[in-house]
């Protein structure tokens, strides 16, 4: 294992994760299996083999823990019934697996991939993986769920951090360290390389948002990684042109829409708080910005309401106002966070 290049490997996975860790971990008080969940909290730990789901009641009681016997889990996604999450291991224990969990059966099975996973998006019947297995190149794979098996793989130059679908097409982002420039990929979904974009305004991708034939990449740093960045890109992938849109507060996170309206958390990953979300009307023009009662670690959207998570806790707001709405709070395992979802 070539532990140098695991090391930036490890501290670009810890800086994502954005995440303070929580208390101690309190266990369900009789709750089943057979009892509805409605948020998924996931926790995970960069030392030692072990990372969990959490299950919440809508009322932010715990359902249930699910044990995942991997550490190193990143942020995934969720298709279906199911929610996909990328293993890139520990220091002594690297991976090369997907962590598949049924939200309907609860089951955990695990999809093996290539060495150092990252990010992933799912379509149909296919996942798409980028992995970062050396310093100055990356892989990515396109996995059959029917088989779980790999079908088809290609490489990239960089350190490659986020992959979304634009249409039919992937969008990937690779952060090059040397030159300190982003390269913006556009791959079919056969794996072809289609355009290559340099991106010489910001560094460090933390999301990316595509909303019809609109395409969002949020980074998190400048492009020389001195300090946190206050514009986001939006990229057209037909003329390959990238709009900076520069915004009030600095250090985007994550980008969510939402009837017609985006909402931008900000998150520096240095100092891992921030407390503003900005809303962007649909012209894409820097809105109001909010203060909100947590430090969005996570964040999504559903029925008009923002729910964000931090070490304290699950914050509902009204999306009209951005108001406080409730307030959860939980007891996880003293590990990061990395992901949450809702069933």
């Amino acid at each position: 294992m070539n532990k140098p290049f695991f090391i930036i490997i490890l501290s670009l996975c810890l800086l994502l994760s954005g995440c303070k860790q929580m208390g101690s971990i309190s266990k369900s008080n009789g709750e089943t299996k057979e009892n509805t969940f409605e948020y998924g909290i996931v926790s995970t730990s960069f030392i030692k083999n072990e990372s969990r789901i959490t299950l919440l009641s809508k009322s932010f009681d715990k359902r249930e823990d699910i044990d995942i016997k991997y550490g190193g889990l990143q942020k995934g996604k969720k298709y279906g019934d199911n929610y996909f999450a990328p293993v890139v291991g520990t220091p002594n224990s690297m991976q090369n697996r997907i962590v598949k969990f049924n939200m309907e059966s609860r089951k955990v099975s695990y999809i093996k991939t290539l060495s150092k996973p990252i990010d992933l998006e799912v379509e149909q019947k296919y996942l798409y993986v980028i992995h970062n297995s050396k310093i100055n190149e990356g892989k990515v794979a396109k996995i059959d769920l029917k088989s779980n098996r790999i079908i088809k793989e290609t490489s990239l130059k960089g350190v490659l951090k986020r992959i979304a679908f634009q249409g039919k097409k992937l969008v990937i982002a690779s952060d090059n360290v040397k030159t300190q420039k982003q390269v913006i990929y556009t791959l079919s979904d056969k794996l072809k390389t289609l355009n290559e974009s340099k991106n010489e305004y910001t560094a460090f991708p933390t999301d990316i948002l595509s909303s019809n034939d609109k395409l969002f990449l949020i980074n998190n740093a400048k492009s020389d990684f001195s300090g946190p960045t206050d514009l986001i890109l939006q990229y057209n992938d037909s003329s390959q042109k990238i709009k900076p849109i520069r915004l009030s507060k600095n250090a985007p996170w994550e980008m969510l829409k939402y009837k017609g309206s985006y909402f931008v958390t900000h998150y520096d990953f240095v100092t891992k708080h921030g407390r503003d979300i900005t809303v962007l009307n649909s012209n894409e023009q820097s809105g109001k910005t909010y203060r909100l009662k947590n430090d969005p670690v996570r964040s999504t959207i559903k029925d008009d309401h923002l729910f964000s998570i931090d070490s304290k806790g699950i914050y509902e707001y009204d999306l009209k106002n951005l108001k406080l709405l409730s307030k959860g709070k939980v007891s996880i395992p003293d590990q990061p966070l990395i992901d949450f979802f809702i069933n």
